[in-house]
């Protein structure tokens, strides 16, 4: 069975694959900065052009459930998307940066970190809280 490690490491793919620029936040982010807590899900600010969201839900594959439509209106209005990995029922919540200064800020700001999540180290970009606007 495929697990949520498999499933983040696809999105990661999916993402480095197409130059989209992102960073993981929430939990995920608190626990690669020591300050260890956790929810179902993974967090990610992503700055993605309407052009490449097809290209983004393709390079994802089957394994993943999304509606791709709802995915364009939710981004277009500025609003999180969800994408979730089929074979381990695990969600990852997507944050459009679009031109929200906050979120912006967040990917100016990442730092890539080693981190651990079910018991692998990965290597990601993650948000900070140094230089908060």
């Amino acid at each position: 069975m495929k697990s949520p490690m498999n499933a983040f490491e696809s999105i990661l793919a999916a993402l480095d694959k197409l130059e989209i620029r992102y960073a993981i936040g929430g939990s995920f982010a608190s626990s690669a900065h020591g300050n260890f807590r956790f929810t179902n899900d993974i967090d990610i600010v992503v700055q993605i052009p309407d052009v490449l969201v097809s290209e983004f839900a393709a390079a994802l594959g089957p394994d993943f459930y999304f509606d791709l439509q709802t995915m364009r209106e939710s981004f277009r209005m500025g609003r999180s998307a969800n994408v979730i990995h089929k074979p381990s029922v695990f969600k990852f919540d997507l944050f459009p940066a679009g031109e929200n200064r906050f979120r912006l800020a967040e990917l100016n700001r990442r730092v890539f970190k080693e981190t651990q999540f079910e018991g692998q180290t990965i290597e990601c970009a993650v948000v900070s809280a140094e230089d908060t606007i």
